[in-house]
Parts: structure tokens; C-alpha cells; sequence
């Protein structure tokens, strides 16, 4: 499986107008797990989350499952159940390297599907993109993404 997926902050640089969404047509495959829908449902601003969510769902999309299932973070029947030794160590960097942040748990399901499914992670998330990197993963951040399509 050859595509792209966006870590959520992605979503945000979109909805503040730093990106064209002509890119778009020009990333196909695209693909998403349920964390990136869930994290832009908890937006506290109502009118934010709503047009985040518009944004979300007009992107043609594949949607796939994580990788692991982690309680309290996965839906059901939205992540693989297994031994989540890839995503353990993602979110372990991680917490290092940032503290605990709540959001490691979801970052790491997304690492790690990205990895396991060869997607190219498109993030702006510098903690993230240098965990990503030590896995060998695809990845890039937005202006790379738009400066090679």
C-alpha cells in the first residue's frame, strides 16, 4: 500500500488557509485511521470543530484501521488487535521527548499504521517527525508536501 496520511494537525493548517486544498488531487491514495476524526471531534471550539470535520470528510479517503488497539484510545472495530511492540516503542520516544503529552497515544497509532501499511506520514509535528524518521518511515512535513507536488 503506496499513499499518504496526515497526522490532524494537518487538518488545522488547512481550515487557517495556509494550504490550497488543489493539492490535494495530487496525493492520491489518501488514507486516514478514526484518530485523526476523533482528535478533531474533541476540538473545544464548536464553529472550529465544525469546520474541521467538513474539511475531514471532503478529502476522498481511504479509512483503515491502526494498527493496535489501545483501550480507551481505539474504536471498535477500528484497530487491530496485536502485540503493539512497534507502537510502544513510538510512543516511549515520544514521552521522552515531550513529556507524557496526552496526545503520544494517538500520535504513535498513527506512526505506527503509517509504517506498517508504507504510507507517507505528512506532519508538522517536529517530535513526531524525528520519531518517525528512526523507523526508516516515509515522512514529510506540509511544505515539503507542497513544494514536491
Amino acid at each position: 500500500m503506496k499513499g499518504y496520511i496526515f497526522d490532524t494537525n494537518i487538518f488545522n493548517h488547512i481550515l487557517d488557509g495556509q494550504v490550497d486544498l488543489s493539492f490535494l488531487e495530487k496525493i492520491k491514495p489518501y488514507y486516514t485511521t478514526h484518530i485523526q476524526y476523533d482528535e478533531l471531534q474533541a476540538t473545544n471550539n464548536a464553529e472550529r470543530k465544525s469546520r474541521l470535520i467538513a474539511i475531514f470528510t471532503m478529502i476522498p479517503q481511504n479509512q483503515i484501521p491502526t494498527e493496535s488497539y489501545v483501550l480507551d484510545h481505539s474504536g471498535l472495530g477500528m484497530a487491530k488487535l496485536g502485540k503493539a511492540n512497534l507502537y510502544n516503542d513510538i510512543k516511549k520516544k515520544l514521552d521522552i521527548l515531550n513529556r507524557g503529552r496526552l496526545s503520544n497515544v494517538n500520535d504513535a497509532l498513527i506512526a505506527e499504521t503509517a509504517i506498517m501499511n508504507s504510507l507517507t506520514l505528512v506532519t508538522d509535528d517536529t517530535d513526531l517527525y524525528k520519531v518517525f524518521k528512526e523507523y526508516q518511515g516515509s515522512c514529510i512535513n506540509l511544505r515539503e508536501l507542497l513544494n514536491n507536488v
